[in-house]
């Protein structure tokens, strides 16, 4: 085998683990939603869902959403918040960070960075998006800019030197 094949195979086995790691949390949440059920349950709708790409390491990343979280016991429970879909990109000069935020109105979102830290908040009657999440570099936030547009918010930040304290960015 070539070190190009035994590069291919560490690649599988790496997607493979986290697969595995999915099947087996998404068996642990039907069982749960089943018990939820049984016991006259919640009337909120489970969702989970995730994206998978490989980075530049050649390992997967992988990007849950929903409203599924573990407990402290380990046990997969109902959140009151959604974690959106999110997608980050970046070429050599901006971070771009496409988050899916469906029924929500742009004076309901609130975007916040600080540095490599951002934070999405979105509340629309019984809907509730948060995601936090790291960015891969330092920007300018002064700079940046966020759209909405039919349930997808776009952020745009150059990178940069951080700023000296947390701002908010107006959506469009």
């Amino acid at each position: 085998m070539g070190e190009d094949d035994k590069k291919t195979t560490k690649k599988s086995f790496d997607i493979l683990g986290e697969f595995d790691r999915i099947d087996e949390m998404m068996e642990k949440m039907v069982q749960n939603m089943i018990k939820d059920i049984e016991l006259g349950g919640s009337s909120e709708p489970y969702v989970y869902g995730f994206s998978m790409k490989v980075g530049p390491d050649g390992k997967p990343t992988v990007d849950e959403f929903g409203n599924i979280v573990k407990g402290a016991g380990g046990e997969l429970e109902h959140s009151g918040e959604r974690e959106p879909l999110t997608f980050v990109n970046e070429d050599h000069q901006h971070i771009i960070v496409t988050v899916e935020l469906p029924g929500c109105s742009k004076e309901e979102i609130v975007v916040s960075i600080n540095g490599k830290d951002m934070e999405i908040t979105a509340e629309n009657g019984d809907k509730h998006f948060r995601k936090v999440l790291k960015l891969p570099c330092e920007v300018i936030e002064k700079t940046s800019k966020a759209k909405y547009n039919n349930g997808i918010l776009e952020v745009t930040m150059e990178k940069g030197e951080k700023d000296i304290e947390k701002r908010k960015i107006s959506v469009e």
